[in-house]
């Protein structure tokens, strides 16, 4: 009786339970060679992570021999027991010979990708045919892939080209300005050039342009971010060449001087050795900046190595979740790309974010 009421599975769950067994032995080569980060299928390498993680962050040790490891395993049986059962550190001396430290982010860009395909057959994406040409591919050319895909529906389903005599709904258009839907943002202390530009509108793309070094960020802080806070909008800062704790410097800056009125200069806050009034004024603004996190007013997202691509699988993410206005700092050439031409590339790259701005819209 029991068997009968087992549910069967139909052909398409079959497949997808063949195509996830095909991408965990893929995946077992990856976590081999990977034993440092926590994405793993197979419990022996799971078991060796944990070890290495403890030893080397944990109890802050320097190097992973047989002696410190065995000093560990004796205040933790557990995790013995298993080392053991997997072989112990021969098991550590096998994957040294056949890794290559120089190939370390490829190994770790293939863990990455089987981890993404395994997430497309949870979701029930056409993948379960291709599994073995994605062996011979990159994430980012799988990805290509299923975009062009749906590009391909989607572009479909809108149908063919339309015209339109000029005087088509010209009266909707009316009621549409006089709501002022062809306004944006005020840019902070600037009327002439929100009265000239219209303001920030979202799917518009502004570009400041100058020489390195001449306030182009600090240009944009000032105009924008200050207009974001007023109106109660959001907004997403991907930064291509500074980091996250110089913006974070640089906003408590703003803070002080935009926010809670008092006269503090950048070259105070950088070259540190605080008096007492200078420290007050930068707490003040850390508590009003810590009030704003639960609002999400302001994202930011640094770059390890600037691509036009993930910016705008960025942009989508956060597009979905209502934000309209998104920040880049800088805007170059995708990182590790070399061109005859680069301003023609950045040209082209730009063409690119303004053919996703619709998303904003």
């Amino acid at each position: 009786m029991a068997e009968k009421n087992k549910k069967e599975l139909s052909p398409l769950e079959i497949e997808l339970i063949k195509s996830s067994k095909k991408v965990q032995e893929y995946k077992l080569a990856c976590e081999a060679n990977i034993v440092s980060i926590k994405s793993f299928t197979d419990n022996v390498w799971r078991v060796y992570f944990a070890i290495g993680y403890d030893i080397i962050v944990k109890e802050n040790k320097k190097t992973l021999d047989d002696i410190t490891i065995g000093l560990y395993l004796e205040k933790h049986l557990k995790l013995k027991q298993k080392y053991e059962e997997y072989g112990g550190y021969n098991t550590i001396d096998k994957s040294k010979e056949y890794i290559n430290i120089d190939n370390i982010n490829g190994y770790v860009n293939e863990l990455h990708k089987w981890n993404a395909v395994l997430q497309l057959l949870a979701r029930r994406f056409p993948v379960y045919d291709k599994i073995k040409e994605f062996v011979d591919m990159s994430a980012e050319q799988i990805y290509d892939i299923y975009e062009a895909m749906l590009n391909h529906i989607f572009v479909n389903v809108e149908g063919e080209i339309k015209s339109y005599n000029i005087a088509d709904n010209i009266d909707e258009l009316i009621e549409e300005l006089d709501k002022g839907l062809a306004v944006g943002l005020p840019y902070n202390n600037l009327p002439m050039i929100t009265k000239e530009t219209g303001g920030m509108l979202c799917g518009n793309i502004t570009l400041i342009g100058g020489l390195s070094n001449v306030g182009k960020t600090t240009f944009a802080r000032n105009s924008i971010i200050q207009s974001i806070i007023d109106n109660n909008e959001r907004i997403v800062i991907m930064l291509n060449e500074d980091g996250l704790k110089k913006w974070q410097r640089e906003f408590i800056v703003f803070v002080a001087n935009n926010i809670l009125k008092q006269d503090l200069q950048k070259y105070i806050v950088r070259d540190g050795k605080y008096s007492s009034e200078i420290k007050e004024i930068l707490y003040k603004s850390i508590e009003w900046i810590k009030k704003q996190k639960e609002d999400k007013r302001i994202t930011i997202i640094p770059f390890p190595k600037w691509s036009t691509t993930k910016a705008i699988q960025i942009m989508k993410k956060y597009a979905s979740m209502g934000v309209c206005h998104f920040l880049i700092d800088t805007f170059k050439n995708d990182s590790g790309k070399e061109v005859d031409n680069a301003w023609a590339y950045m040209m082209q790259k730009m063409v690119e974010l303004n053919q996703n701005k619709k998303i904003f819209i």
